[in-house]
């Protein structure tokens, strides 16, 4: 047979209701559900492999018609996809038989990025060499979808390259996935006239530091999700969740291919070290009273898409009362999560941290668990001291967040009845020197031990929390009103404070007084009991033991040791013996000038009493961010080793006042107070109950003397990867 001068060509329209043949009921012989279809596909196979015989076009609006053909047996070597779009008679018409217009080659045989493409001239369907016109310089190999689907792509070392149509741009573009996990998302160049685009080429670039997932939009379009910075520049960038156009792949099986090679590129961070799961375990404890209630719809709206997109395998539980996030995370068994979220405020992630530290194993779980505060509370002071500064930020955090170290402090304080009529009783059982009643305090006041990541505050910064409870609904407004009222109200609060200079260990000596006689404040509606403290160790509850406890606890026996006014009746067995007493005396006599003005035991070395009992602002700070507009302590790291206690003395005046706290927005403030910087420290708070709360990270403590130390990174938690350390 002579060679045709072109090629015959067979259009079969709407070829997608190939999909939909049925034949009868095939006999037991044929082999085969639908023989005469496989016939036919066979046929048109056959007529078209072999040279200047046929061009068989199968014209659909249906992109899973190229799938559907693979499944039926037919090879990708044997088929081409050209995406037209809407076209006129003549562009119709060019296609079958060519233009004299230069044009670049077919969109399926574009060059790799950064290589040019030839430019040819179009030929026409029906002039087309059997073979694809070569491109040379190709370099990253091009994606064989089934091979990748069968060996997987987890730790791929090579560039792959994704094809597949943009549907609503009506074009083919070329998804060039690198092994960290960023790509590149370009739409093919027109190619021909008959090739609708838009006016300007989509072109996607970007870093892996954005990418954190991809999902389906369709049984084979893949969507990639990233998430930008908005505002790189400010001093709060947040981020911004992005999606690409969906890419229809050839087959679902191509398309959960390219779901797992971007899940898998997704480098987790140092928090995440489970190699023999690589599937990142997260538990979600979700707070609905926490703030303004938002809590429920911020997971199931925003967290929880973007972490399914990034591959995590997610567990999620909500509270009902207080206190239940401490059980919930008590019952985690270890290893079995590496990442914790607290979706709540302030008081959700101290009741994570509880159920993480107070348990037998708190080691593991501290080491193995990260921590992360997604903010849905009212201050939200860990999430805006990593950056966090909304929840899309901490959404992709949780993502690719970097680890960060969070010091703790162990505080630990007697705990028992505390209602003023049950003092009164006490006080007059005692004065009747009653044998029993002593017995049955010190059982009752026993040691409590717990855990904070924040601060601990007293005075006029604790008014404006726990004295605007009932402005919970306001959100973080609530502080603004209670901080208000505080300067005007211009308040003082009895306090006595000693603390353990971070930055003298191991010199020094403490700088305060002893008298004999008592010389020591009362509180007022309460009592300095200190006999529980006796059965106190350096290893109380669970957690890391107490450095510098057992070097402080004298001090403690001596606030009723040397006579308190507020307890008629000290340890018969601890008072001081005369020699005690000058020694301490001629020790008094050489202190130096800067005593408090107030007589107090003398202090073992490198111990300070606070030189100061009448404050307006107390706060012992771990974080820099109090809230998300406070940022109180700007000299605090998270890593540091040490609390910052920030305060001021006497009356500040309604002027300084109001300067202090709308300077302390952006840490312009520190002039106005003052700073020291504390490895442990011991307060007694002396100001009439009610007046003002002891405060720890946002949660009221009782009214009575509490004993803290700080542990140097104790727990993880992760920040924005874009943050400074």
């Amino acid at each position: 047979m002579n060679s045709l001068p072109r090629k015959p060509l067979i259009v079969i329209d709407e070829a997608n209701m190939l999909m939909d043949w049925t034949e009868p009921i095939p006999s037991p012989q044929s082999g085969s559900s639908q023989p005469k279809l496989l016939k036919l596909l066979a046929f048109l196979v056959a007529i078209s492999k072999e040279a200047n015989l046929v061009h068989v076009i199968l014209a659909t609006s249906d992109y899973i018609l190229a799938s559907w053909l693979k499944g039926k047996g037919v090879a990708t070597n044997n088929f081409r996809i050209h995406v037209l779009g809407d076209l006129t008679e003549e562009e119709a018409r060019e296609f079958v038989y060519g233009t004299a217009v230069d044009a670049t080659i077919d969109p399926l045989s574009v060059a790799a990025p950064g290589v040019a493409a030839p430019v040819v001239t179009w030929p026409g369907i029906i002039n087309d060499p059997s073979e694809p016109i070569a491109v040379p310089g190709a370099g990253p190999q091009v994606h064989e979808p089934l091979l990748d689907a069968e060996l997987g792509l987890r730790g791929a070392s090579n560039t792959h390259l994704w094809r597949g149509a943009i549907e609503h741009h009506r074009a083919l573009a070329t998804l060039t996935l690198s092994p960290d996990g960023s790509f590149q998302l370009k739409e093919d160049p027109p190619g021909h006239k008959f090739l609708f685009t838009f006016p300007k080429a989509m072109d996607i670039s970007v870093p892996s530091l954005d990418v954190v997932g991809a999902s389906l939009s369709d049984i084979s379009s893949v969507q990639l999700w990233y998430m930008p910075l908005r505002n790189p520049s400010s001093k709060t960038p947040v981020r911004q969740l992005r999606k690409t156009p969906p890419l229809k792949l050839n087959s679902p099986i191509e398309a959960t291919a390219l779901i797992n090679a971007v899940q898998s590129s997704l480098s987790p961070p140092p928090a995440f070290n489970n190699q023999q799961q690589p599937q990142r375990r997260v538990l979600a404890i979700i707070n609905p009273a926490s703030g303004r209630g938002i809590a429920p719809k911020v997971y199931s709206k925003q967290i929880k898409p973007i972490l399914q997109a990034a591959g995590m395998l997610l567990t999620e539980a909500t509270t009902t009362a207080t206190g239940h996030a401490t059980e919930i995370t008590k019952n985690v068994l270890p290893n079995e999560f590496d990442l914790i979220l607290s979706l709540g405020g302030d008081g959700t992630m101290f009741e994570v941290l509880q159920g993480v530290l107070q348990r037998p194993d708190w080691e593991l779980m501290s080491t193995t668990t990260a921590l992360l505060q997604i903010p849905c509370g009212s201050g939200n002071a860990l999430a805006a001291s990593t950056g966090l500064w909304d929840v899309a930020t901490a959404a992709h955090a949780a993502v690719k967040g970097h680890r960060q170290l969070l010091d703790i402090a162990s505080v630990v304080q007697l705990q028992g009845r505390q209602e003023k009529q049950e003092q009164e009783s006490s006080r007059h059982l005692n004065s009747e020197k009653n044998g029993g009643i002593e017995a049955a305090s010190i059982a009752e006041h026993s040691p409590v031990r717990f855990f904070s990541f924040l601060s601990c505050t007293y005075g006029m910064l604790s008014c404006l929390d726990i004295g605007t409870e009932h402005l919970r609904w306001l959100g973080g407004t609530r502080f603004i009103v209670g901080a208000i009222q505080q300067i005007v109200m211009q308040h003082t609060f009895k306090i006595k404070v000693a603390y353990l200079d971070a930055d003298s260990l191991g010199s020094g000596t403490g700088g305060g007084t002893i008298a004999p006689g008592g010389d020591v404040d009362p509180i007022e509606d309460g009592t300095t009991n200190t006999h529980g403290w006796h059965g106190v160790t350096e290893n109380v509850g669970y957690g890391p033991s107490l450095q510098y406890f057992k070097e402080f606890s004298p001090i403690i026996h001596a606030r009723s040791r040397f006579g308190s006014t507020t307890d008629p009746n000290p340890n018969p067995d601890l008072d001081p013996s005369a020699t005690e007493i000058a020694t301490a005396t001629a020790k008094a006599a050489s202190a130096s000038a800067s005593t408090p003005p107030f007589s107090l035991p003398l202090l073992p070395s490198r111990w300070h009493w606070l030189p100061a009992d009448t404050i307006q602002v107390f706060a012992a700070c771990n974080l820099p961010q109090l809230d998300m507009n406070f940022n109180f302590a700007p000299e605090a790291t998270l890593n540091s080793g040490h609390f910052n206690l920030l305060y001021t003395t006497g009356r500040s005046g309604w002027l300084k006042g109001f300067s202090l706290l709308t300077a302390a927005e952006k840490g312009q403030h520190m002039h106005l107070v003052q700073q020291r910087k504390l490895k442990a420290y011991w307060i007694e708070p002396l100001a009439k109950s009610g007046s003002t709360w002891l405060v720890c990270d946002g949660e009221e403590v009782p009214h009575r003397p509490v004993y803290a130390e700080v542990h140097a990174g104790l727990v993880t938690t992760l920040k924005a990867p874009n943050r400074e350390s």
